[in-house]
């Protein structure tokens, strides 16, 4: 097939696996949709009761005339929030969508989102120079905030009638275009990362973690853990566990005892796509044989007992983050999978083994291929 022909097989099947899935759960989906829409409403219905309209008085532009707010509901932060709450997003997507909306509001300065989104020219002027803490917002953040404007206007503001259709399509369009703007530039910059990027290989970032924190150190120890299990932040809140029949099949665990050290992921970011990933210790392997080691030392030090998380409850990438950044380096947790990839394409892998590295790491083969980057050793 060629490579066009492989992007629609692909998509096709994945059309299939999500009919039969919405068939096999039908009823729940629906029931579920049900309830979604009426804690909806319920959230519209709360905005308007307490809601006290106020004219528009930012003066008008020629092509982007106001229409007067007295005839429909308008949304602070807090109400499209709470609206975002109710859609039942994934996790991790209502935190990101949480986050772009407060981002907009902080740029802008607008109280509400209707008459910021009229002034279309100044809010892409305001998004476009945003800045956080004295930095310009990076190509990727301000596409995400474009992006979040039009998911706006889509979910929440396009049967609103303070804007006629024409003109809500002609404020789409424009903020289209700046996303499609960014999402290009965003992709050319990832492209120059691709091919102009470098990163250490483990064994050099390894040592510098060693020679900086000491062999003793949490430091090291996460970082010989990333370079032997290179997973995303999916070791927070991680119970060790003596048995394997405790696994839940819902949370992450450390399995280990005299005979077993498996660590078992549950949850991650693409459990509906991959099947749970499982970590099994390999005695053969002297990095393997380290990690046991330093393991069990940590968990005695720092008396974790059986049913207890062994790395905290909150998330590992602030820990990451600053110890690369102690290193030099300007990312967290993406940096140990660029490195399991770019030594992995290093070598001549077959696609077989490139799609079980895919599925060992929990994202795609065309998501490989962005985290590569080139090796550079030092004498450090």
């Amino acid at each position: 097939m060629t490579p066009e022909e492989k992007i629609q097989h692909e998509k096709d099947l994945s059309k299939a696996r999500s009919k039969n899935y919405y068939e096999r759960n039908k009823e729940k989906i629906l029931a579920k949709r049900k309830l979604a829409r009426e804690a909806f409403n319920k959230e519209i219905t709360n905005i308007k009761e307490k809601q006290i309209i106020i004219p528009e008085t930012i003066p008008e532009t020629i092509d982007e005339p106001v229409v007067s707010l007295s005839s429909t509901v308008d949304y602070t932060r807090d109400d499209l929030i709470n609206l975002i709450k109710q859609q039942n997003y994934p996790a991790k997507t209502e935190k990101t969508y949480i986050t772009d909306t407060k981002r907009i509001f902080k740029i802008t300065g607008c109280n509400t989102i209707i008459p910021c989104i009229k002034k279309t020219k100044i809010i892409i002027d305001e998004i476009t120079n945003g800045k956080y803490n004295d930095t310009q917002y990076s190509i990727n953040t301000i596409k995400q905030t474009f992006q979040m404007l039009i998911i706006i206007i889509d979910k929440f503001l396009i049967n609103n009638k303070n804007f006629n259709k024409n003109q809500l399509t002609k404020i789409k369009d424009k903020i289209n275009v700046e996303f499609d703007r960014y999402k290009e530039l965003s992709m050319m910059e990832n492209e120059d990362k691709i091919y102009n990027g470098v990163v250490p290989s483990f064994k050099q970032y390894l040592q510098q973690v060693k020679s900086t924190f000491g062999i003793d150190s949490k430091h090291y120890l996460i970082a010989l853990l990333y370079s032997i299990f290179t997973m995303r932040d999916n070791f927070k809140a991680m119970k060790i566990i003596e048995k394997e029949t405790e696994d839940d099949n819902t949370n992450n665990f450390l399995l280990f005892n005299k005979k077993q050290f498996k660590i078992i992921i549950n949850d991650f970011k693409t459990k509906n796509k991959y099947k749970k990933i499982i970590y099994t210790y390999n005695s053969k392997n002297a990095d393997e044989r380290e990690l046991k080691k330093l393991l069990e030392k940590y968990i005695s030090l720092n008396n974790i007992v059986y049913g207890e998380v062994v790395f905290g409850k909150s998330p590992l990438s602030d820990f990451v983050s600053k110890i690369n950044k102690q290193l030099g380096y300007d990312t967290g947790v993406n940096l140990m999978r660029h490195i399991r990839v770019t030594e992995q394409n290093g070598k001549t892998l077959s696609f077989e083994e490139r799609n079980k590295l895919a599925n060992q790491m929990a994202h795609s083969i065309n998501t490989q291929k962005n985290y590569k980057r080139n090796i550079v050793e030092t004498d450090n």
